[in-house]
């Protein structure tokens, strides 16, 4: 059959003949009539057979032969790498039949997100591709006009599921208008989207292509690997093998990251997609993939389902999928359109229980091999990684020996303190050094302690009544100076206290000063200081009780401050 025989409308035709489409798939041949009928459809197939195709040609015809305005038809997709994709085939297809079409899924900044708002508010678009995540965004900020919509479209319905936007997708079929089309397209039709299939679509026709079945040009190879060798057999044979285009699926977006470090440390040409990357980043990397820039991408599931990559020559299953259908889906990116490819699956000890119901479906169609001989592989990331290892625990050995004093001797043996043999003029002359440096530091100590002493006996020659010094004399002169200045001046003894008090005050910051410059502090100065102060005190004290001469208010007001410190007892 030839698609100018399935009733589709010129301008359609016309970018069929661009891309050089002649006949249709088997799910197209059975598709494309249902839908130009007019009916609801579910319609389950495998991936790489043309499903987008079944919907998109019908959906154009249908759309040109029955023009308006606003959004009429509305594609939702789990991911965004699929609603690109489905929207390039619509602008290709529909290049002649003038009809418009736009994207919203999320991944994207701010100017994506303007973007989308003018698409859905402001613009005549006719088709809108998203993602259920997204246009649930976009439709709790505002509202949008659903209500021109003639075509609801579900693609991969069982990864919606699976991804957890069955509830998404509820929510914005809820806000649809009631009289439409509704067309459902899925690998599998589990349980719980048979039951949301039978709620949305009205009298639907039902059509099954050969679901869960591989491809015919597939080689299925089977690698059983310990974990610790599974980056290392990958090394070897994208060396060996010369994989011109391979896809390695990884089960977690960090397992991604870290395996594509590893692979291009080992000197491969290789990129990486998964969830974690911005949209940007994952569109790059395809194209680079698509362009040959990279031979190998590392990807996490995004990349199993409904993405139309040309050439593919190798699937490597880095990590066994956890259900049959992921490695129907996975497997099948590889031998599209007739032609032939390697799938290469790695089971480790932890793999065994799901790969056992892989291998009781596939039976016989699955080729066991032996490990080939990976010793020689000098670039692979285990060797690297136990190197690494090995220099950790060589560091904290050496660590941990100098931590405990022991260097490089041995355990049984102590250091002598004498030295030996041609070691002892080394060690006099060392030993000397030490003298004489520990000589020199007494010496400043010894400085620093007279001066500290001259200091000291300055202050206390200022409390003492008079500026000059008073070296050479005795008790008794000292006591018959105090006693002719009380007595002939006696206010000029509140004037040397007022002076003695700016003096110590100053000295005081002096001592902040030395302090803040972290000088040394020697106790012993101290406790002198404080002991020759109370002596000081002490002798000023005798000095006044035996002065019967004099009876000043001075006399008494001291006498009353020094019975309060040191009692009444002399």
């Amino acid at each position: 059959m030839q698609f100018e025989e399935l009733n589709l409308s010129p301008e359609v035709l016309d970018g069929l003949r661009d891309f050089n489409y002649k006949e249709p798939t088997p799910i197209q041949e059975q598709c494309i009539p249902k839908i130009l009928e007019g009916k609801d459809l579910i319609a389950s197939a495998q991936t790489g057979t043309g499903k987008t195709g079944a919907f998109v040609l019908p959906i154009l015809t249908r759309l040109q032969q029955h023009k308006g305005k606003g959004i009429r038809t509305l594609i939702l997709a789990p991911t965004r790498e699929l609603a690109k994709q489905i929207d390039e085939q619509i602008v290709g297809l529909g290049y002649y039949s003038g009809i418009t079409s736009a994207t919203v899924y999320g991944g994207g900044g701010s100017d994506d997100w303007t973007r989308q708002e003018k698409t859905l508010y402001h613009e005549q678009v006719n088709i809108i591709v998203a993602t259920p995540g997204r246009l649930i965004d976009h439709i709790t900020i505002r509202s949008i006009d659903f209500s021109n919509i003639d075509f609801f479209v579900l693609d991969e319905a069982d990864r919606m599921l699976d991804m957890g936007f069955l509830g998404d997708v509820r929510a914005i079929e809820s806000r649809l208008p009631k009289k439409r089309q509704n067309l459902l397209f899925s690998a599998t039709i589990p349980t719980d989207i048979e039951k949301f299939a039978r709620e949305i679509t009205n009298k639907p026709e039902h059509i099954n292509v050969a679901t869960f079945t591989e491809a015919k040009g597939i080689r299925q190879i089977i690698y059983k690997a310990p974990e610790k060798h599974k980056t290392d057999l990958l090394v070897y044979l994208a060396k060996d093998l010369k994989m011109d285009s391979t896809i390695v699926f990884v089960r977690t977006k960090k397992g991604t990251e870290s395996l594509t470090r590893e692979l291009s440390r080992a000197g491969l040409k290789v990129t990486s997609i998964h969830g974690d990357r911005t949209q940007k980043e994952r569109e790059q990397a395809l194209m680079d993939f698509r362009s040959g820039k990279y031979n190998i991408v590392v990807a996490t599931d995004v990349l199993s389902r409904g993405i139309d990559i040309a050439d593919v020559s190798h699937i490597v299953n880095y990590d066994v999928p956890s259900e049959l259908d992921d490695y129907i889906h996975r497997i099948g990116r590889t031998a599209r359109a007739d032609a032939k490819g390697d799938a290469i699956t790695f089971v480790c000890k932890r793999d065994e229980r799901k790969f056992g119901v892989i291998e009781m479906k596939m039976k016989d169609k699955l080729d066991f091999r032996e490990l080939p001989d990976i010793s020689g592989n000098v670039d692979s990331g285990s060797k690297q990684k136990e190197e690494k290892k090995s220099r950790k625990s060589s560091d904290s050995d050496k660590s941990k020996e100098k931590s405990s004093g022991k260097g490089n001797r041995s355990p049984g043996r102590r250091k002598s303190s004498k030295p030996r043999g041609n070691n002892r003029s080394k060690a006099k002359t060392n030993n000397q050094k030490d003298s004489n440096t520990a000589e020199k530091k007494d010496q400043k100590t010894e400085q620093k302690s007279n001066n500290r002493k001259k200091s000291s006996g300055n202050r206390r020659r200022n409390t003492s009544g008079s500026g000059k010094s008073n070296r050479g004399r005795g008790r008794n002169s000292q006591k018959d100076e105090q006693e002719t200045t009380q007595k002939t001046n006696p206010r000029s003894n509140r004037s040397n206290r007022s002076k003695n008090n700016r003096n110590t005050s100053a000295n005081r910051g002096r001592r902040k000063n030395a302090k803040s410059q972290h000088t040394p502090v020697n106790y012993d100065e101290v406790r002198e200081r404080q002991r020759q102060s109370l002596r000081d005190a002490q002798s000023t004290k005798r000095a006044l009780m035996h002065n019967k001469e004099y009876s000043g208010p001075e006399k008494k007001g001291i006498v009353g401050f020094i019975k309060k410190i040191f009692g009444k007892d002399d």
